[in-house]
């Protein structure tokens, strides 16, 4: 490419045509996208002009690389002087230069352009080199010789030497200071009651299965009458992630205890030939009950009519290949299987039956090819023609076809086929798997039930192939409340252990003595923890609610644990067991968060743990401070009620969120890897559900993040926990946390004091890398004035 002055008509022009490729391309300068910096994400300054003062002034462009301010780049139209703006970048590489120590000046590097001439130099150099831009050709010594000190390759060195410099990369957690890895690592025995409980929970709490239990599904099923409303606490957490958009054409699922009307209604107009549609969407958010409500329905709510007309086949595609060719091909094999077990089709190969779904194609072998065989050779007509079935039979394919013809056609029979967790797959996984059911129904005619992910078919709805869907047969569902489904559990267990256990049960108390117990206490204190978590009057009640967000399976292995946590010491037991039903069982919100925070170990960690400790930064990152997750959730917490491009509320591109969050003086990679964390652990949602997160998704705050940065943050516990699991970059403040390690409460509160001190020390290093206009819509101010309310509590 060569730059010609005759192309550049204003600054607009200068600065998209000439400056960016100039700075972009790899030819050329070669900086990377995300290292080049537009006025959007600058800092106004003043800057003094000699005859005056100019206010808000920013540049054109900036190189920031690793967080540290390089380059001032200025664009002019062809009508004004490129000196001035020269003159304008050096005074703004002034003001950038004086916010770091005496004879660190990492704003180094100068240019100003007009589309005519291009000036180069430091910002103290008061005689630029300067090179016509019909001269800029590579090859022409001048342009050559700029290329060569102004190219990322030659800048880059010197910047990561001021960085080094500046800001210590070691970091020490307090943790490591605890003792080798098995002190690190240490865990508790279970409570007093666990030997007895884990069976029993394992049965009705188990988070690892895949469905529920036709028993539960049958017992514990929340009915939509038996739903507890939420209150406006928890639904400023958890309203955003339900869908508030009113589409007149759909319809809520409503599930009572003998019916699903609405549902029920339009499969038996379906099964009746009273309506030609043929496919029904029921759409939720991921763990919404989808599953077990398609079951519910199978199982219990099916009326008789409809059973005597139907066959079912269910595709769970929990089961399914990742790749959609591969579904494809799965589909098939995967539904003549269910079609058989599930439909108790047993005689479904006997040769009589072959012959009826092949019928057609006898019949067309009767006529044509085996017309005069079967008259004058029976047996070798009967041998070709069970050679044929044969053949046709291990066609997989051809059988599916052939038998659904059968069942549909000469039986009369419907058959409805459930597509079942591809909300589970990300957004075009699901509308390619859409796509395969219109085939799917259609060549096998059979009416279809998909579940979809409600984010998808907000986002597509009014594109194909979900714009042609026909909108009255979309169902919502929306998640039954976690304290309804633990209910309804615990009754189960209750029951189970008044029919089953034995009389008496013991447990050995740590001085040894062992104290028999009826089974009911079991039961007693099930309900005292249950009483005392859900209490209306109480916060306590949020926590689990908000952390599991709408995934009960989650929400249930958070309760199980809790239950028999060895942090639950025996005096709360007691008092669980021989509290009257009258009375109020209280359980602090400290304990749940301890409990939630160290599971079964000794010492919090982030990784094993249901709470994510906000002030987590990567150890390999030099760039990130402790203050990064706090400045992606404030951000995407202030965007919680904005409709963005993706149309629905909160949700934020990623490539503008890390536009945004560049300016704290963090690099690209780290951002988009601190996104993926916070995605992963559940305090950010994001558009896809596969690993395959990167700038083109979107992402938004999830109520677990909201309770995070909103509510934890604000807890003793909270903080004294995370203290002992935060990189610190002062080796001698994190020795002293490290030895303030018990749980008394004057160790926790200098836990907290200490961890303070280092943030703040840390937010001197935050303050030196951000160039955000307004500091106080920084993380690091959410983050210490959250502490800083907590040592005053505690002062007071």
């Amino acid at each position: 490419m060569t730059f010609n002055s005759d192309n550049y008509k204003n600054e607009s022009d200068v600065e998209q045509k000439l400056i960016y490729i100039l700075l972009n391309n790899k030819t050329y300068l070669g900086f990377n996208e995300e290292e080049i910096y537009t006025k959007k994400y600058l800092i106004p300054r003043d800057i003094d002009k000699g005859a005056g003062k100019k206010t808000g002034y920013y540049p054109d462009y900036a190189i920031i690389l690793g967080g540290i301010f390089s380059m001032v780049v200025e664009a002019k139209s062809p009508n004004e002087s490129v000196d001035e703006g020269f003159r304008e970048a050096q005074l703004y590489a002034h003001e950038i230069n004086k916010r770091f120590p005496e004879g660190v000046n990492p704003a180094k590097y100068v240019i100003s352009c007009n589309g005519i001439e291009i000036l180069y130099g430091s910002w103290d150099n008061d005689r630029p080199n300067r090179i016509p831009v019909n001269e800029m050709t590579i090859g022409k010594y001048e342009f050559e010789s700029f290329l060569s000190l102004y190219k990322r390759d030659t800048v880059l060195p010197g910047i990561n030497k001021i960085r080094a410099g500046m800001f210590p990369n070691k970091r020490f957690k307090p943790l490591i200071f605890t003792g080798g890895p098995a002190r690190q690592n240490q865990e508790i025995s279970p409570n007093r009651f666990s030997e007895d409980l884990i069976p029993i929970l394992r049965k009705y709490f188990d988070s690892d299965a895949v469905r529920a239990t036709k028993e539960i599904i049958e017992k514990a099923y929340v009915n939509t009458e038996d739903v507890t409303r939420y209150d406006k606490v928890l639904e400023t957490l958890l309203k955003d992630n339900i869908s508030r958009i009113k589409y007149p054409n759909h319809k809520e699922v409503n599930v009572y205890r003998k019916d699903a009307p609405d549902i029920c209604k339009t499969i038996k107009d379906y099964v009746e030939d009273k309506d030609k549609a043929t496919c029904l969407l029921l759409i939720g958010g991921v763990g919404s009950g989808k599953s077990s409500f398609i079951d519910r329905f199978y199982y219990f709510l099916l009326d008789e009519e409809i059973k005597r007309n139907t066959l079912w086949i269910f595709l769970d595609f929990n089961n399914a290949p990742n790749d959609i060719k591969a579904i494809e091909k799965w589909v098939v094999p995967e539904a003549l299987r269910e079609l058989i077990d599930r439909n108790n089709l047993s005689d479904f190969y006997n040769y009589k039956n072959l012959t009826r779904y092949f019928a057609p194609d006898i019949d067309n072998r009767n006529k044509g090819a085996y017309h005069k065989l079967r008259e004058l050779d029976p047996v070798e007509y009967e041998r070709r023609l069970s050679s044929d079935i044969t053949s046709w039979t291990d066609d997989t394919e051809k059988l599916f076809v052939s038998a659904m013809r059968y069942f549909a056609g000469d039986k009369r029979l419907k058959v409805i086929t459930v597509f079942d967790n591809v909300d589970r797959r990300d957004s075009e996984q699901q509308l390619g798997i859409f796509q395969l059911v219109h085939h799917y129904r259609n060549k096998y005619k059979s009416f279809s039930i998909l579940s979809m992910r409600d984010e998808t078919y907000d986002r597509y709805k009014s594109e194909p192939p979900l714009d042609a869907f026909y909108k009255p047969f979309a169902f919502r569902i929306r998640p039954p409340r976690f304290i309804d489904v633990v209910k309804r559990r615990l009754s189960l267990i209750i029951d189970e252990l008044t029919a089953n256990a034995p009389e008496k049960l013991s447990y050995t108390l740590e001085n040894g003595i062992v104290v028999e117990y009826p089974a009911t206490d079991l039961g007693r204190y099930l309900m005292g923890v249950y009483k005392a978590l859900f209490n209306t009057r109480k916060r306590v009640r949020l926590i689990l609610e908000a952390l599991a967000d709408r995934d009960v399976r989650y929400a249930l292995q958070m309760f199980s644990d809790l239950l028999i946590s060895g942090h639950m010491k025996d005096g709360y037991i007691f008092q669980t067991r021989y509290k009257s039903d009258s009375e109020e069982v209280f359980m602090p919100e400290w304990l749940v968060v301890r409990i939630l925070m160290r599971t079964k170990h000794l010492f919090y960690s982030s990784d094993r743990s249901y709470i994510f400790n906000i002030l987590g930064v990567s150890e390999k990152s030099d760039t990130a401070t402790n203050f990064m997750n706090a400045d992606i959730l404030c951000l995407l917490s202030s965007r919680r009620k904005t409709r963005g491009e993706l149309g629905i509320e909160g949700y934020v591109l990623i490539k503008e969120l890390i536009e945004e969050i560049k300016i704290h003086g963090y690099i690209a990679e780290d951002v988009l890897s601190a996104i993926k964390h916070l995605v992963k652990k559940g305090l950010l949602i994001s558009e896809t559900l596969n690993d395959k997160i990167d700038k083109d998704n979107y992402v938004k705050i999830s109520a677990s993040g909201h309770y995070h940065i909103n509510v934890l943050l604000q807890r003793e516990e909270y903080l004294a926990n995370i203290a002992i699991d935060t990189f610190i970059r002062n080796d001698n403040i994190a020795k002293e946390i490290a030895s303030t390690i018990n749980d008394d409460q004057e160790h926790r509160i200098n836990r907290i004091r200490l961890l303070n001190q280092a943030l703040k020390e840390e937010k001197d290093i935050h303050d030196k890398q951000s160039f955000a206009e307004n500091v106080q819509k920084h993380g690091a101010i959410k983050v210490l004035s959250s502490i800083e309310e907590v040592l005053l509590y505690r002062n007071q």
